[in-house]
């Protein structure tokens, strides 16, 4: 079975750190309303990865606590922010933030994952 990679990417200037632009390769929002907007339509064992861009020079991929986590292995730095989608059934969803960092002040945004 061959595995499919998501790749989500968070990118942002110093002239204009807020919102970032973010793109699952589908769909790139770079306004704050339509943050919230963006779902990303994941499978079972796809891999999602989060890159920065840009003048981002630091992520980090919060679960919101009333969220369902979809990841069996979670993103983190030490696995170069790339999570595996376990197994959930369709419809289900995962609202989470993205927190970055640009020219050392934090920023959040907070897209979804949804089951396909």
């Amino acid at each position: 079975m061959c595995t499919t990679t998501i790749t989500i990417t968070i990118s942002a200037t110093a002239a204009k750190p807020y919102p970032p632009t973010i793109s699952d390769g589908t769909l790139t929002v770079s306004d704050e309303p339509k943050d919230k907007a963006l779902v990303t339509a994941v499978s079972t064992g796809n891999v999602v990865h989060f890159v920065k861009a840009g003048a981002i020079t630091k992520i980090e991929i919060v679960e919101k606590p009333v969220s369902q986590d979809l990841f069996s292995v979670n993103p983190t730095a030490a696995n170069d922010w790339k999570g595996t989608i376990g197994s959930f059934g369709k419809n289900s969803e995962e609202a989470y933030s993205i927190n970055y960092t640009v020219g050392g002040v934090d920023y959040s945004l907070d897209p979804r994952l949804r089951m396909k």
